[in-house]
């Protein structure tokens, strides 16, 4: 599947949105597609997917954070370097390849991410 950028390989607007929170994703925790959609509007899951499959390398977003709702890493070409990033960082994984939620789930994004990008838990889609 092709990603979408404009002109010279920048991101599309709804990507930069992506990544900025997933630049919130701290070390040693993990969130689903999901969970970064819920946080902006007129963002599915899938959307977030294909930003981090496009994800420009040298900009600090640490796409490997992100996994699907079920605590795997997707199967893909990359699947295995992204296993070996997340455990770099002390995510941990069970037989099943399966990430404890109970231990790295990301708690959502700072007060100040909130503030800057009006959102509203109370809003949420």
């Amino acid at each position: 599947m092709m990603i979408k950028t404009v002109g010279n390989d920048k991101p599309i607007p709804y990507q930069s949105r992506v990544y900025e929170l997933v630049r919130e994703v701290p070390k040693g925790f993990v969130a689903s597609y999901g969970m970064i959609a819920a946080f902006l509007p007129n963002v599915s899951p899938r959307m977030v997917g294909y930003a981090m499959a496009a994800t420009p390398q040298g900009q600090n977003i640490p796409w490997q954070r992100i996994i699907n709702s079920a605590g795997k890493i997707s199967d893909r070409p990359g699947s295995a370097r992204q296993r070996a990033k997340l455990e770099a960082e002390g995510v941990s994984f069970n037989k099943a390849g399966t990430v404890s939620w109970t231990k790295h789930r990301w708690q959502g994004p700072s007060d100040d991410w909130m503030q800057k990008t009006g959102f509203d838990p109370l809003e949420m889609k």
